[in-house]
């Protein structure tokens, strides 16, 4: 993402966008993880609302994958999502995924321990960090 300097945000926007967009489809997940991993800088680049339509399948693949490593990263950039994409997109498509993750079937380590708490107050959603 360091290129977003050096080409400004109308040329990645419209060279690396794409490549993103294309990185997020694919079939290997640590790919998708990596997007997802970085979503602070790709959101500093081109902001998330470019990516929402695209980032949401990608997101929703992660948190049911198999290791439960793999499930951290989507919970992790759960308060920059929902920070960026408001209340209501949060509320509607990934609420669910979150209450979903209280509770972890494979046996392994509890998401929560790792989330940071996010709450709705008059000004929108917050987080609050450990």
């Amino acid at each position: 993402m360091g290129l977003f300097t050096i080409l400004g945000r109308e040329n990645t926007i419209e060279h690396l966008l794409p490549l993103i967009l294309a990185q997020l489809k694919d079939e290997c997940p640590e790919v998708r993880l990596n997007i997802v991993s970085n979503l602070e800088c790709v959101n500093e680049a081109i902001g998330i609302r470019q990516l929402s339509q695209s980032l949401l399948p990608a997101i929703v693949e992660l948190a049911e994958d198999a290791k439960w490593e793999a499930r951290l990263a989507p919970a992790e950039c759960m308060p920059l999502l929902a920070g960026q994409l408001g209340v209501e997109f949060f509320d509607e498509k990934l609420n669910s995924l979150c209450m979903a993750w209280l509770v972890d079937h494979e046996g392994n380590p509890n998401l929560t321990t790792y989330l940071p708490e996010i709450y709705s107050d008059e000004e929108g959603l917050c987080v609050k960090s450990g």
